[in-house]
This record gives structure tokens, sequence and C-alpha cells, in this order.
């Protein structure tokens, strides 16, 4: 397996994106209550993942840089179409805008309102649906031979 890391001296690659965003992902669908900032490999939590924008590797690839400012372009995001599937053309922050966005929907399941088996077992599945689209565009982008940091 890859080492998990990432600092912010290098650009993020789209590929170093989808594999940190698969690999996040992957840890939140075996998790019942945690949050993206929980991660252990970020490095406020003694990991070697630099922070990234919104916790998400994505979010932080798409990111401009300019002086003080930061601007995304949700339309770089790596995770761009999985957020507008199944309708809806959401193009500024779709993760959180779009009606069948899995991020949308497992972040409002995060509550001591949501705590019976179902809503878990909810939480777990739409964390595996992004982790498996990111793997998924991860091994197409290896097997191009996409541009890579790491």
């Amino acid at each position: 397996m890859k080492k998990i890391e990432w600092n912010r001296s290098t650009k993020l690659s789209e590929k170093k994106a989808l594999y940190l965003t698969w690999q996040l992902w992957e840890w939140l669908a075996k998790t019942d209550d945690q949050e993206k900032s929980s991660w252990s490999h970020w490095k406020a939590n003694n990991g070697q993942v630099d922070h990234c924008l919104n916790h998400c590797p994505c979010c932080e690839f798409a990111a401009e840089r300019k002086g003080p400012y930061i601007h995304i372009d949700c339309q770089k995001c790596p995770l761009f179409k999985l957020w507008n599937k199944g309708g809806g053309n959401v193009k500024l922050f779709p993760c959180e805008d779009a009606p069948n966005s899995p991020y949308i929907k497992w972040a409002k399941l995060h509550s001591p309102f949501y705590s019976s088996k179902s809503a878990i077992l909810k939480r777990r599945g739409y964390a595996k649906t992004i982790a498996n689209y990111a793997r998924r565009r991860y091994h197409k982008l290896t097997k191009k031979g996409g541009k890579s940091n790491g």
C-alpha cells in the first residue's frame, strides 16, 4: 500500500487528490460517527497529510490561490460528476448543493438524532459510494499514466 502523505510544498495532483480522497472516505465508511477532520492521517492528528481546504483533497486540488485569496473551481473537482449524478447541474459547491450528492446525504446523517442502526448503515453506504468513485477514478488515471506527484 502506498504511503498516505502530502505536504503543501508540492501542488496536489489529481491522482494524489483521488488517492487521498479514496483513503479518507474508505476510513469514514468504516466508522460510525467520525468527521473528516478526525482522520488520523492529517498532520493535525499526527499524520503525514497537510491540511486541505474543507478537509477534502479534491477541494484542495480544485483551489486556485492568489495571494491571500482562495477560489475553489468546483468544476475542476475530480468528483464533480459524482455530485451531480442522478439530476441537477449544480456548478458551485455541488457536493453540498446537488440534490443527490452522497456527500450532503452523508453529512446530514451525522447528528445525535441519527444514531439508529439504519442511519449508521446509510451513512457508511454514502461514504463507501464516495470512496469507490474516487478509487475508480484513481485507477483509471493510473492506467492512463496520469500525472502524479505521488
